[in-house]
């Protein structure tokens, strides 16, 4: 009688994180235990799938995945399969019986180390899967608690999830975060020549930076705010927690690089074939999509509206379609008009200020802002006081002190932002001096050209005219509208002929640090 062949194992050995994988001791106690019992059925292992992954619900099973598909191959590597215990085999119950299926259909034999199980008998499926049911549900309880615990922690301005906000550090035996002085010069360095001009491509390779990972950082992770997001959908956990830490930027020049990398997006946007003086800044005014500039084979320079399907439907029929030359030259000359005159321009800020009612809605809100600030001043006052009469220790102030701090961070954001909108619309009382100022300051930028004594518009120079049409339409107005030249058709023209278009011009000049709104509409 022959002897019989020895068992050729495969052996799944798993942890659940990283970092029992690189320091913890389980992978080599289950690689102990499965050598023992392999050695005392007299059989070898030809196949190890060993490493970190979930073998709870709703996580990718590389290593699982990968033993079944080789458990289906001829010839098959392995006659059994062998783990540490039960719950290394899966603790989801569904993917435990489709293994184990697999598995029984394929003839290999399913080992827990000293111990066979014997996949035909239906008691020994149904105590594995009692057992991947009780794995699964304790699972999910750890799953649960550790959550609620990390969000917790982040309640009391603790970084529990993911990498630290770029160019800060927290030191745990304090609980105090810091800035790295080194990141934040180079954030300065580099905030300060990107406003200047110079490509983000360029600075992030001078600094060996990753060049979106840059972008992020500069546009939202520079100010006092980071933010924390919990988002565990089999447990119906959303929460997003906002934690305050140092600023690597003011608030200011946050705000001059998200405007900077908008126009960069859009009217600042590649090097044309042709130079078009509005590009970037004419709009359809029905469906507020930006117009493109086209040159014909006669050598005639458009901006034309896009004949593609787009999220905003757009109702003008036929689409706009206008000669660069004339609404160039139209639009050059009512800014000169405009900013030449007073008057008008004091209508035009009055006829572009929001209603008073949302105004005044704004400045109570703000005035109200301010006093829950300085209510958490004065409380955080009184904890203070407590502390130093060693009423009570700096742990047990720990928590409510840093909660005063977010809720205070959050009101200051939300109070810059209402002062950012009042800021752009003047009072009633200012408009005329307003008006006054942007005309006096417009005459002076223009006045020392040689082309502005004589009017002779003709003799500004293409960058000239590129200058003054940015300087006015660069930005967007309160309510998130881009600046620039609106297109509107002008009723009662033959179809199939040339038509006149009316344009309203939205742009917002700096008076003295502030920002108004103007509006002006002509044929």
């Amino acid at each position: 009688m022959s002897k019989p062949k020895p068992l050729r194992f495969g052996a799944l050995i798993r942890v659940s994180t990283e970092k029992q994988a690189d320091r913890g001791e389980s992978l080599r106690t289950q690689t102990k235990q499965i050598d023992e019992a392999v050695e005392r059925w007299g059989g070898t292992i030809k196949r190890t799938y060993s490493g970190q992954e979930h073998a709870t619900p709703d996580y990718e099973r590389r290593l699982l995945d990968q033993l079944l598909a080789d458990a289906e191959t001829h010839p098959r590597p392995f006659d059994a399969i062998i783990v540490a215990d039960e719950s290394r085999w899966s603790r989801d119950n569904e993917r435990s019986k489709a293994g184990l299926r697999t598995l029984r259909e394929n003839g290999i034999r399913f080992f827990t180390s000293t111990m066979e199980h014997d996949l035909h008998n239906p008691a020994v499926r149904l105590w594995l899967g009692m057992s991947a049911e009780i794995g699964e549900y304790q699972a999910s309880v750890q799953k649960e608690k550790s959550a609620i615990n990390r969000i917790n922690r982040a309640k009391r301005g603790l970084p529990t999830c993911g990498k630290l906000p770029f160019g800060r550090t927290y030191d745990r035996e304090t609980g105090k975060w810091a800035v790295d002085e080194e990141k934040q010069a180079m954030i300065d360095d580099v905030a300060r020549r990107y406003l200047a001009g110079e490509p983000l491509p360029r600075l992030a390779e001078e600094y060996g930076v990753n060049h979106s990972n840059l972008h992020k950082v500069l546009t939202s992770r520079c100010g006092a705010v980071w933010t924390q997001t919990f988002c565990i959908e089999g447990l119906k956990i959303n929460e997003t927690i906002d934690v305050p830490v140092p600023r690597l930027l003011p608030d200011e020049t946050i705000a001059a690089i998200r405007r900077k990398a908008e126009a960069n997006r859009t009217y600042q946007h590649g090097r044309p074939k042709y130079p078009y003086l509005l590009a970037g800044y004419v709009f359809c005014s029905h469906c507020r999509y930006s117009m493109f500039g086209q040159t014909n084979h006669h050598r005639l320079q458009y901006y034309r509206h896009a004949h593609t399907s787009r999220a905003r439907t757009c109702g003008l029929h036929p689409r706009p379609w206008v000669r660069c030359d004339e609404l160039d030259d139209a639009v050059i000359r009512h800014l000169f008009e405009l900013f030449g005159n007073p008057r008008a321009m004091q209508r035009a800020i009055e006829n572009a200020t929001p209603n008073l009612h949302k105004l005044n809605e704004l400045r109570r809100r703000s005035d109200r802002l301010l006093e829950q600030i300085e209510k958490i001043n004065r409380g955080r006052d009184r904890i203070l006081k407590l502390i130093s009469n060693e009423l009570v220790t700096e742990e047990q102030a720990q928590s409510q002190l840093q909660e005063m701090n977010l809720r205070e961070a959050t009101l200051r954001d939300e109070a810059q932002q209402i002062n950012a909108q009042l800021g752009r619309q003047p009072t009633p009382d200012a408009i005329k001096d307003l008006a006054e100022n942007a005309t006096e300051i417009f005459r002076k930028r223009v006045d020392a050209r040689p082309w502005a004594a004589s009017r002779d518009w003709d003799g500004m120079t293409w960058d000239d005219k590129r200058a003054l049409i940015q300087t006015v339409f660069d930005g967007t107005t309160p309510d998130g509208r881009p600046c620039g030249v609106y297109i509107d058709p002008i009723n009662g023209q033959v179809d199939h002929r040339r038509k006149r278009w009316a344009f309203e011009l939205i742009g917002h000049p700096m008076v003295d640090g502030e920002w108004c709104v103007t509006q002006y509409t002509c044929h």
